[in-house]
């Protein structure tokens, strides 16, 4: 569990949470009514399987929503029933993984590396520098790296079925090279697109992937897969 230095009454509930998500019929109860068949089909389709590579559920999620192992725990209690809304909101602003201040939490994030994005206002960074391009002004660019990212979050490729309104085959390959045009668009960004004949893949771990949304005005969540 996390090494964070945690009040004890978030580390028992933590605890607590760990205890009750651990028992073997709760974890086949979690792989049939949690989680959906493509999650299963991506943990090997096996339940005794996923369970010995993975742990336990909180392993198993994590794989899944490329999250940390709190941030999984915590997930898995909520989706289960062991934890309320107001439990589970409260435990992740615990951990940092909710925060009200948006600047640290974005800056926590950037300095991990990989690629970092946040849809409003749009921004995004890459190894732990700035995408300079005026999103606002480039939406088709923005919708397909942000599309991309979130994809590639899930553990899933791009294809056109994501962008349901464009019906040019070449779609996503010109978009690729719109992208890669951009001066401002890191190169070694662009090599991470690997291009299959009717799809793309991200080629980065969905632990390298972070994708922020506004929770309320003041607050980020960061989003899963």
């Amino acid at each position: 569990m996390t090494t964070l230095k945690l009040r004890p009454r978030v580390l028992e509930a933590l605890q607590q949470t760990l205890l009750r998500v651990q028992p073997l019929s709760i974890s086949e109860r979690f792989w049939e009514q949690t989680l959906s068949r493509e999650d299963r089909r991506r943990l090997g389709g096996d339940f005794f399987k996923a369970l010995r590579e993975n742990h336990d559920v909180v392993g198993m999620w994590a794989k899944l929503r490329g999250t940390t192992h709190d941030r999984a725990l915590v997930e898995a209690g909520f989706r289960i029933g062991f934890l309320t809304e107001d439990q589970r909101r409260w435990l992740l602003c615990e951990l940092g993984e909710v925060d009200e201040n948006r600047e640290e939490m974005i800056a926590a994030a950037v300095d991990g590396g990989g690629l970092v994005i946040v849809v409003e206002p749009r921004a995004a960074y890459w190894q732990k520098r700035a995408i300079e391009v005026a999103w606002g002004r480039n939406n088709a660019c923005w919708t397909y790296l942000l599309t991309l990212a979130r994809r590639a979050k899930a553990g899933k490729p791009l294809d056109l079925w994501d962008f349901r309104a464009e019906l040019d085959t070449h779609y996503l390959t010109k978009m690729k090279s719109r992208l890669k045009r951009h001066s401002k668009v890191p190169s070694s960004l662009v090599s991470c697109i690997e291009c299959e004949p009717q799809s793309q893949r991200l080629i980065l771990e969905p632990s390298q992937i972070r994708i922020f949304e506004l929770e309320t005005v003041t607050s980020l969540r960061e989003a899963t897969a």
